[in-house]
């Protein structure tokens, strides 16, 4: 899984509100408010690395450069992380 290589979906708008990144698909109407995402520093970070060419052993690796986080907790984080927007479609896979 670590291998695999995923790009920010097109159609997903970013905006920064206050210190939070939201993440809404485009034509998400109210009621379809849980496809809308909030992220923290950690989130954002991780989001803005979907480049389609980084693998996310080489996101792991930046990761662990950028923030004080155990290895182990950091790629699990990472793993749920990125299943949870994939199946949303937040991101896709290359």
């Amino acid at each position: 899984m670590l291998n695999n290589i995923y790009k920010k979906n097109p159609d997903v708008v970013k905006r920064k509100i206050a210190d939070e990144l939201i993440l809404v698909p485009i034509g998400c109407s109210i009621a379809e408010h849980k496809k809308i995402f909030s992220l923290n520093e950690l989130g954002e970070y991780i989001y803005d690395s979907f480049d389609g060419v980084s693998s996310l052993k080489e996101i792991l690796e930046l990761i662990l450069k950028e923030f004080s986080i155990d290895q182990v907790q950091a790629e699990a984080d990472l793993l749920q992380f990125v299943a949870k927007i994939h199946e949303q479609g937040i991101i896709i896979s290359e």
